[in-house]
């Protein structure tokens, strides 16, 4: 488990006076020869803090992509009627994950991942879990895994595509 705390002054002006709070705890089990399974959970918020205090956009919070909720393209499990990324002050997010030794190298990888942002910055979207499933293959090199993966999406809205590919280098979790 791990906890951060950020403390931010802006230079100027009431931009960046901010504290974020991130929390993640993760878990790993193998149950069977070859088969491993990993469990992680995060919550962030961001509290402005002085009068007429605003945060930047870059520092809200975002979820979707390889790192989150991998049904969705990065950033976006959120967004306004444009199709872009709605960030918020307040996120939540669960994956598990179970890995299972192919040998000489290689892995597979069954996933749910759920997640949520909440206190908008903007309109757009719903503050409602979202959620994915998938599967993916990795290789696993000296530095790190290399993968790909595919997520499809569980709730899926009007217009939305059914899921999401993304290539990673290294593990989520």
């Amino acid at each position: 488990a791990s906890l951060f705390v950020d403390l931010s002054r802006g230079w100027q002006g009431a931009m960046d006076n901010f504290i974020k709070y991130r929390l993640e705890a993760r878990y790993y089990r193998t149950p069977a020869e070859r088969l491993t399974l990993a469990l992680r959970g995060k919550y962030g918020f961001i509290n402005p803090y002085g009068t007429g205090s605003v945060i930047p956009d870059d520092q809200l919070f975002y979820l979707g992509g390889t790192s989150s909720v991998r049904g969705y393209d990065e950033n976006l499990l959120r967004f306004d009627a444009e199709g872009t990324a709605v960030g918020g002050r307040e996120s939540l997010l669960g994956n598990i994950e179970a890995r299972y030794d192919l040998g000489m190298n290689f892995e597979t990888a069954a996933f749910y991942d759920i997640g949520s942002v909440r206190k908008l910055a903007g309109a757009g979207g719903s503050t409602d879990f979202r959620s994915s499933a998938g599967l993916g293959l990795r290789y696993i090199t000296p530095i790190g895994a290399v993968g790909l993966l595919y997520g499809w999406k569980l709730d899926r809205l009007d217009g939305e595509n059914p899921g999401s590919i993304h290539f990673s280098i290294g593990y989520i979790f």
